[in-house]
């Protein structure tokens, strides 16, 4: 029994019983855990300020006997405010949110993940590109977390997929197939320009997030591969995708 501070990210909550919340947060040091926040929802809580979903709060926890921690003190560090105002902006929060869910086990620890998650919602904050910072960021948690394809090199002949295209992506796999192997095979295809912007996404520097957009055709298809290959990957299709593709579709993005 022992109690702990942690800076973490919400990711959710949910109600529970007449006045408490069940939270599932992710830390920087013990990553994703499981919290009890005890009398949280009463108007008077001085819980509830750093407790709502995608805020960055410093927080006092007890760890006894239970699988849950007991939230026992909340200190808001971010509750990136211009981001909960900007409806794709604040969607595309709830997306990663749900990826770091998914990836990573309770208990499991990634300093380098709640970094990633800590600079997509500041710049998703600042107002960049949210489709383009959620994106990058998702790209750097499912590398982060062992998932990360290997879209370089044909999985079947080993020549290169950046000079010669379409590439047809093996998404259950995380694998590539080059213009000529991937003929007859069950594949996502990609245009060369769709798969230059996704290297240049995996490869920018955090102090440069957002700034490689992608807009029409190019858009379109980053989209879809990451939404099919986040699926493949967890094995279900998280809510948040859903919205995020009715977005997706709107005029302004073709």
């Amino acid at each position: 029994m022992a109690q702990y501070q942690e800076a973490a990210i919400v990711l959710k909550s949910r109600p529970y019983r007449e006045a408490d919340s069940l939270l599932t947060i992710f830390g920087q040091t013990h990553g994703k855990t499981g919290a009890i926040a005890k009398g949280v929802r009463k108007p008077k809580s001085k819980l509830q300020a750093g407790l709502y979903p995608l805020s960055y709060t410093m927080l006092q926890l007890y760890q006894g006997r239970s699988s849950l921690a007991t939230v026992v003190g909340a200190e808001l560090v971010e509750g990136f405010g211009k981001m909960r105002n900007d409806l794709e902006a604040i969607s595309w929060g709830m997306f990663l949110a749900d990826v770091v869910d998914a990836l990573w086990s309770d208990h499991d620890a990634s300093v380098p993940t709640f970094q990633w998650l800590v600079i997509g919602l500041e710049a998703l904050n600042q107002g960049r590109a949210p489709a383009t910072v959620g994106m990058t960021v998702a790209w750097r948690c499912l590398e982060l977390a062992g998932y990360s394809p290997g879209w370089d090199l044909c999985a079947i002949c080993g020549q290169s997929t950046e000079r010669q295209g379409p590439v047809g992506l093996l998404l259950d796999q995380g694998q590539a197939l080059c213009s000529n192997c991937h003929v007859g095979q069950e594949t996502f295809k990609i245009s060369l320009g769709s798969l230059k912007t996704w290297r240049q996404w995996i490869r920018l520097d955090p102090s440069r997030i957002g700034a490689v957009e992608a807009h029409g055709r190019v858009y379109r298809e980053l989209f879809d591969v990451l939404s099919r290959y986040v699926e493949a990957q967890i094995g279900r299709r998280p809510r948040s995708l859903e919205f995020l593709e009715r977005l997706a579709a709107l005029p302004d993005r073709e």
